[in-house]
């Protein structure tokens, strides 16, 4: 499962979780407080759709579409601001 969270440290971050503290795993690292979703439910199952806007430090605030619960498995939908 994916789930939005911020631990108090590193800002709202994506987070894949097996429901433990040990299989709980920080797989993003965007910058400040600018993760967001839009619309959909912040833990995400099955197709691993989710959508969000994020900072990753070379793109700037952009719209994200996709993880699958891993760093190399999420996906910049498009530079709307290149």
């Amino acid at each position: 499962m994916v789930v939005l969270a911020d631990d108090g440290q590193t800002g709202p971050q994506l987070w894949r979780t097996d429901g433990t503290a040990a299989g709980t795993v920080r797989f993003t690292g965007f910058t400040g407080p600018t993760l967001y979703r839009y619309g959909v439910d912040s833990a995400v199952t099955g197709s691993g759709l989710f959508l969000f806007a994020g900072d990753d430090a070379a793109h700037g605030v952009e719209l994200w579409w996709r993880t699958d619960g891993t760093r190399a498995g999420t996906y910049l939908l498009k530079d709307l601001a290149p």
